[in-house]
């Protein structure tokens, strides 16, 4: 008797755990709303991508304007060393 129910229990559990996957209804394709996530997510991305890059180009034409402005303040603050020493040695004449 207990070994006719173990074989009704294994063949339960068994017909159970097949019925777990033709149930579900796995596919290897993805359904329209996925598809619909999957182009939102893409278009996103690119246009991310799209803002990386131009957030880039203006980072480097920043840097740029900035050493210029830095080159420019070093050419400025040795034009008034010269302007100052030009002043002492007129004044001390």
């Amino acid at each position: 008797m207990k070994k006719r129910i173990l074989y009704f229990v294994v063949f339960f559990i068994v017909v159970l755990f097949c019925l777990q996957f033709s149930l579900v209804g796995c596919t290897k394709y993805a359904n329209p709303d996925q598809l619909k996530q999957l182009d939102e997510t893409k278009a996103a991305a690119l246009s991310a991508e799209k803002s990386l890059e131009k957030l880039r180009k203006e980072r480097k034409g920043l840097e740029r304007t900035l050493a210029q402005k830095k080159a420019e303040l070093v050419q400025l603050h040795a034009k008034g060393d010269g302007l100052k020493r030009n002043l002492e040695e007129s004044s001390s004449e």
